[in-house]
């Protein structure tokens, strides 16, 4: 058995050891942890009589709610594995990872009630439980009656915690298989730089079915005995309240959420000085951001993760963010960081090649998928399938996708270069960049652009403001105006939509 207990007793080790601090606070409501104990321990409880037992898989489909917090840290007090799953997606998309999963439980926000209500999830599915979104109790429709809370069951570290599944931005989606031990050593590698304790209040806006979302600004708060300010989800107004009222030190968000928050009435006059650092990732952050903030006096951390790390690769420190715009900051504490080329042949620092990474916190492998697990973990190393490269004083720098670079000509062109020159256009606000097949050429690049709202730019003034900063061979050979871009909950970019609906049936360029 590990020598340290798995997150199903969190909760209960805080209560006894702090039983009125505040655990969580949720629209005008809070609980003590000797509060949400009580609450975890009766939804255990429930989730038992139903036959939940160790293993079982619990899927969640909702919103950021209290809800979610007791269902999973109810499911770890079970031994049970909570399968989270973005509640934006289409009913079959959410019947493919419940029987995918073999989740023996649905809990689903009552008002996802008309896609829930359309699929099949049997036999494996027995329980399907709506929840009314009301929080006194939470989750008040999952009935314990006849049982009595059950003290939290011993977890080994290699037991499975969380069953996440990855965005599916390529493909059907893959359950990654998270234990106890990854989410330790990836709390433990992140408090080597960030270092919470308890007096620390965190606001999570954040999607929690996402990797981010649970494990940057969320566990980590609970296992130092902190106070998570749960939102349903991302409002900037309310975001500028909220951080004065509880004096809030920290939050994650994706660069287009620290974007709106800046752009939001009032950002100029907000009182954000208890703020610490904001955590950013899922895409880069412009450096105008990071400096816009650095003026309010809070480091903009950027970092890089994926669901397989247990969201934690590296991390740059809220003393560093200013001096290394641009970079992801240093490989994790616990996380090995290498750059190799195609045939798995170490780079030299500033070369770039695929960044392959190691370390407690990286899975070992993914649910049911032998044949996805074995591409992806070699020799002991998880390929990430993204292209960087390291600097001789140890940063990491994350350019691209092993999927976007566009050949064109024989020349490799990297999609994120363009993209970051045309992001460079004081009117651009938004853009990718994907290969679109060429009879000549193989492919040329083809730009999807977001401009700003009443922008004079067109085709002939993005042509010229690239004309002088890449390549001919780099430079977009269409451009297609749109008024936004696909991207999922977490703000991932999905190309592959864009690469699907570039064409249509007469190989004309079409918007997404």
């Amino acid at each position: 058995m590990s020598s340290l207990p798995g997150f199903g007793e969190w909760i209960a080790r805080r209560s006894a050891r702090s039983p009125d601090r505040i655990a969580l606070v949720f629209e005008g409501k809070s609980w003590s942890y000797t509060e949400l104990d009580a609450e975890c321990a009766r939804v255990a409880a429930g989730l038992s009589a139903l036959g939940v037992g160790p293993g079982d898989r619990v899927a969640y489909v909702g919103v950021n709610h209290p809800a979610f917090v007791a269902v999973l840290f109810g499911c770890a007090r079970l031994g049970a594995v909570m399968t989270p799953i973005n509640w934006r997606l289409t009913a079959r998309e959410i019947q493919f990872i419940v029987e995918d999963s073999g989740a023996t439980c649905l809990i689903y926000d009552a008002t996802l009630a008309p896609a829930i209500e359309s699929i099949s999830v049997e036999p494996s599915c027995t329980s399907i439980i709506a929840n009314d979104l009301g929080v006194s109790p939470i989750l008040s429709s999952l009935a314990a009656e006849g049982s009595s809370p059950q003290p939290p069951v011993a977890t080994a570290g290699t037991d499975l915690a969380i069953l996440m599944y990855t965005s599916g931005t390529e493909g059907l989606p893959k359950g990654v298989m998270i234990t106890f031990d990854n989410i330790i050593s990836a709390i433990v590698s992140h408090d080597c730089t960030f270092g919470l304790g308890p007096d620390h209040v965190a606001l999570v806006a954040a999607p929690l079915f996402h990797i981010g979302g649970i494990n940057v600004n969320f566990l980590n708060t609970f296992l130092k005995g902190g106070t998570v300010v749960l939102e349903r989800g991302f409002d900037p107004a309310r975001i500028l309240e909220l951080i004065p009222a509880h004096a809030v030190k920290s939050f994650f968000g994706a660069s287009v959420m620290l974007e709106m928050l800046a752009s939001q009435p009032g950002f100029e006059e907000a009182d954000l000085s208890s703020v610490g650092w904001i955590y950013c990732g899922g895409a880069p952050v412009k450096a105008e951001v990071v400096r816009l903030y650095a003026q309010r006096g809070i480091p903009v951390c950027n970092g890089y993760g994926m669901t397989e790390a247990t969201a934690i690769i590296s991390t740059m420190s809220p003393k560093e963010a200013v001096e290394k715009i641009g970079s992801s900051g240093r490989p994790s504490f616990f996380v090995d960081v290498r750059i190799v080329d195609e045939r798995g042949h170490e780079r030299d620092r500033g070369e770039r090649g695929e960044i392959v990474i190691k370390g407690p916190n990286v899975v070992r492998e993914y649910w049911n998928r032998p044949d996805a697990t074995a591409d992806s973990m070699r020799d002991g190393w998880l390929h990430t399938g993204d292209v960087g490269f390291m600097t001789e004083d140890g940063y990491l720098y994350v350019v691209d996708r092993l999927k976007d670079v566009i050949i064109s000509g024989g020349e490799n062109i990297s999609s994120a270069e363009v993209e970051q020159c045309l992001l460079e256009h004081p009117d651009v606000i938004d853009t990718a960049v994907i290969g679109k097949p060429h009879q000549k050429w193989g492919e040329v690049p083809l730009a999807y652009v977001v401009l700003r709202k009443g922008s004079p730019a067109d085709e002939d003034r993005l042509r010229l403001h690239t004309s002088g900063r890449l390549a001919r061979f780099k430079q977009p050979a269409e451009y297609a105006f749109v008024s936004e871009l696909p991207r999922n909950a977490s703000g991932k970019l999905l190309k592959h939509r864009l690469r699907l609906q570039a064409l249509d049936p007469n190989g004309n360029t079409t918007s997404p």
